[in-house]
């Protein structure tokens, strides 16, 4: 019996790590959506892989709450008239406030073919785990 409990509190833990996007290099793929938490971001841009990283925040947001430098301005209000311009070819990293909206970017690029990847968290978890912003 003590076995079983401590199976389920290990699942339950890492199953909360992962909603926290606390998990390094964690990477999750439900229903065909990939996403990644803010440390496996952190990682890929230091090891200086080229990445297509794409901020779907409003022009004004980024003004007020700073972005990644690698970053690409694409506000997902524009996006159904500028996805055009995104290499198809390379995996698009999403990022935006929360993780909402690059969701909602994500399954709109991968409606039209593209391989997206959402960031966890967003800017907010970007923030918090004290990662550089300009």
């Amino acid at each position: 019996m003590k076995t079983v409990a401590i199976v389920t509190l290990v699942i339950a833990g890492y199953w909360i790590l992962q909603r926290a996007n606390l998990m390094p290099g964690f990477l999750s793929n439900q229903g065909g959506r990939k996403m990644i938490n803010v440390q496996a971001l952190n990682d890929l841009l230091a090891s200086k892989t080229p990445i297509t990283l794409i901020d779907v925040r409003e022009p004004s947001e980024l003004k007020e709450d700073g972005k990644i430098a690698q970053a690409q301005n694409f506000p997902l209000s524009q996006l159904p008239s500028s996805y055009t311009r995104l290499p198809k070819d390379k995996t698009l990293y999403v990022i935006c406030r929360s993780g909402n909206r690059s969701g909602k970017a994500q399954a709109f690029l991968q409606q039209h073919g593209y391989d997206a990847v959402n960031i966890g968290g967003g800017m907010s978890a970007w923030k918090s785990a004290g990662y550089l912003c300009q």
